[in-house]
């Protein structure tokens, strides 16, 4: 896929049960690693990870995105595929990673508890 066609794309997101996709780009969960991820051929893969603070509660603590695919939206499918997964799972937020924390300022979201 071309990388210059994904900027005009990311308007068109679906989102799914702890998945967002992005016209053919698919955010991963794996609850046994507790990260979010994407993979694209030829770019090292993208994530979100996140600690278990209590039984109902996750940190988002890092998000990283290769320099590559920086600007394309990648970092917002990963949030919002955590942001759903919280929900889902009727978790509070703790947005320690400082992508996620100024996401939430300038995108605030319903539904979804922050500490």
């Amino acid at each position: 896929m071309s990388l210059l066609r994904l900027r005009p794309l990311v308007p068109r997101l679906t989102y799914g049960r702890h998945m967002a996709t992005l016209n053919g780009i698919t955010v991963q969960h794996s609850e046994a690693e507790k990260k979010f991820t994407i993979d694209i051929t030829d770019h090292d893969t993208a994530f979100l990870r996140y600690r278990e603070i209590d039984r109902t509660s996750i940190d988002l603590y890092t998000t990283v995105v290769p320099t590559s695919l920086e600007g394309k939206g990648i970092a917002k499918l990963l949030a919002n595929a955590a942001f759903d997964f919280a929900r889902e799972k009727d978790f509070k937020i703790k947005p320690s990673c400082w992508y996620i924390d100024g996401y939430l300022k300038r995108h605030p979201q319903t539904n979804l508890k922050i500490i």
